[in-house]
This record gives structure tokens, C-alpha cells and sequence, in this order.
């Protein structure tokens, strides 16, 4: 997946979050999970331009008021996750509200975990198992590691 899919994906998520969900919810409801959401919200807050930078760039970057994006506001202003790390923050805050979500409707979750395990049952290929957040840490650790040591062993080439 790519950054700028992954954009995508976190604006709609959101989107659907406010859109929908939190509307359904009957006050008891909301109570129990303002306060989980509050708390990914400052997380969140740390990249404010995600959705702006999701409408601007990626998803609708011809028609930004008749104009192309570098008229507009260059790229370098957005304040969206930089690096994967940063955006795998990110990535947490919906896994973690969605934790959240799955544990308020028990039986909503049971159906969608029914659902996709009758999908998979008629696939005829076997998938790998995903990586584990630990095993994605650490191939992050040492990605991050190995590229700054070839990078402190090359000189940028000239034009």
C-alpha cells in the first residue's frame, strides 16, 4: 500500500467514523468511547493535514479551485505523517478505536468474523499469515538501520 493510499484509507475511515458511526450511537455509547477517541484524537492532532492532504494531492489534486496543486500550497506544508513510523502511529489509532468499536457490538463483530471466515473457506488460495506488530518492528528497526549505514557510506551523486 502506498502512502498515498494509505491517505485514503485513514480519511475514509474517519469520514465513515463521524459520518455514521458516532451518529448511531445513543448517549451511553458515546460516553464509553469519548474518551478512548479524545485520547487517539491528540495523537491525530500530531498530523493535522491528513484530510487536506488526502483532498489536495491525492484525490482531487485537478480540481483544487480550477487549479493544480503546486499553485496552491506547496508540499511541504502539509503536516502529514513523514515516515512509516509515523504513519504506523496512525495506523494504531484506528486499530485501536476499531478494538474499541468490536468490543461495544459483540455481535456485530461475531457476524462480520462469521462472514469473512466463510469468504476464506471459499478461497482457493492460501494466504500468508500477516506479520506480527513485533516482527514489523523489528524488519523496521533494522531497514532503518541498514539504510543510515549505507547512507553515511555514500556521497550524492552529481547532476
Amino acid at each position: 500500500m502506498s502512502f498515498e493510499n494509505g491517505c485514503i484509507l485513514v480519511t475514509s475511515y474517519f469520514d465513515e467514523y463521524h459520518g455514521h458511526f458516532i451518529r448511531l450511537l445513543n448517549e451511553q455509547q458515546r460516553r464509553y468511547i469519548n474518551p478512548y477517541f479524545k485520547r487517539i484524537k491528540n495523537v491525530l492532532n500530531l498530523f493535522p493535514d491528513i484530510k487536506e492532504f488526502r483532498n489536495q494531492v491525492v484525490a482531487h489534486n485537478l480540481r483544487v479551485k480550477n487549479k493544480s496543486v503546486p499553485t496552491n500550497k506547496s508540499l511541504t506544508s502539509f503536516v502529514v505523517p513523514q515516515t512509516i513510523i509515523e504513519f504506523s502511529i496512525v495506523i494504531e489509532c484506528i486499530k485501536y478505536i476499531t478494538t474499541i468499536i468490536n468490543r461495544m457490538f459483540p455481535l456485530a463483530m461475531k457476524k462480520v468474523v462469521m462472514h469473512l471466515s466463510a469468504e476464506e473457506r471459499r478461497k482457493s488460495v492460501v494466504l500468508k499469515s500477516p506479520l506480527t506488530p513485533a516482527e514489523a518492528e523489528t524488519i523496521l528497526v533494522e531497514l532503518i538501520r541498514d539504510l543510515q549505514i549505507i547512507a553515511s557510506n555514500q556521497d550524492i551523486p552529481d547532476d
